[in-house]
């Protein structure tokens, strides 16, 4: 998994399976609650309302380390994780620590009957590098990431092939889609999140 991009502001997301089932305000209680209850490992600080953007970030979940989002860019509902302190480790590493971060917030809303039925789907998520310096959305990035994404498929799908699809257009930052080939990826958010513990 060795490459020389060493990206760290880095942001994972996992779709929502049915996208129209959501109540987007019942998540604001919901994640105070976090910060009371100190449900997720960090520094949890505080919880932003962006509901009144068609396809914003939600409603946030502000933390020292990280900010969580149930996230509507691109039309998309979905839990997204976005890195903001470094991480120790290679990047490879980084990405799976990262992903399993996601993962158990995607859990934990799963598991909570204020959230709603919530339901993400395990077979594809969306990764996005914000240093535009590092990780300039081009091609070149793309193949130098090629054997980091393919591992990181590895250990959440298990055995190939994967699909990798650029998702944003170059103006905007590097992001791509990983997705389970051979109809991988079902066996849940909880499945994706043992893998990542083991």
């Amino acid at each position: 998994m060795a490459t020389s991009l060493d990206v760290q502001k880095v942001g994972v997301k996992f779709l929502l399976a049915d996208p129209a089932n959501y109540d987007l305000l019942s998540l604001i209680p919901v994640f105070h609650r976090w910060i009371q209850t100190k449900a997720l490992d960090g520094l949890l600080i505080d919880v932003a309302d962006y509901s009144h953007l068609e396809q914003g970030p939600g409603i946030m979940l502000i933390t020292h380390e990280g900010d969580f989002s149930f996230d509507l860019a691109g039309g998309r509902a979905g839990m997204m994780y976005r890195r903001k302190q470094p991480l120790d480790g290679s990047l490879g590493e980084r990405l799976v620590e990262i992903c399993r971060i996601c993962l158990g917030a995607c859990a934990l809303l799963e598991a909570d009957s204020e959230a709603g039925s919530l339901v993400f789907r395990s077979d594809t998520l969306t990764l996005t590098a914000y240093d535009r310096l590092l990780a300039p959305n081009e091609e070149s990035t793309r193949t130098e990431l090629e054997s980091v994404l393919a591992t990181l498929a590895g250990a959440l799908f298990g055995e190939g092939p994967h699909v990798v699809e650029v998702e944003r257009p170059s103006s905007e930052p590097f992001s791509v889609r990983v997705s389970a080939g051979n109809a991988r990826g079902s066996e849940g958010i909880s499945g994706l999140l043992s893998r990542l513990e083991r």
